[in-house]
């Protein structure tokens, strides 16, 4: 295999894996805003916001989100220079034969 093929199929694994630690991360994140929306915030320590939203982890779902995006765009980065770079060593041997 191609040092391409190896480093992108390598990158595949890794997007793979941040993929689904995002997911894990989501998932988390929903769960803790359910239990914690279930039970009434303290109006004196919410700033003011309606109760059960003063603590919602919004910016621990965003950045779940956007690494789950990360992610995606890596994976899809690397698969096609793996396949680029399949295309390309399938020309060569083509041309040596």
């Amino acid at each position: 295999m191609s040092s391409a093929l190896s480093i992108s199929a390598g990158g595949i694994r890794t997007a793979t894996a941040q993929f689904e630690r995002a997911a894990r991360d989501i998932v988390h994140a929903g769960a803790a805003a359910t239990s914690e929306a279930s039970a009434p915030a303290d109006p004196s320590t919410s700033g003011g916001a309606p109760l059960g939203f003063a603590s919602l982890p919004i910016p621990d779902l965003a950045e779940g989100i956007i690494n789950l995006k990360l992610a995606e765009i890596s994976y899809k980065a690397n698969l096609k220079v793996f396949e680029a770079a399949a295309r390309l060593e399938e020309e060569a041997l083509n041309i040596l034969t």
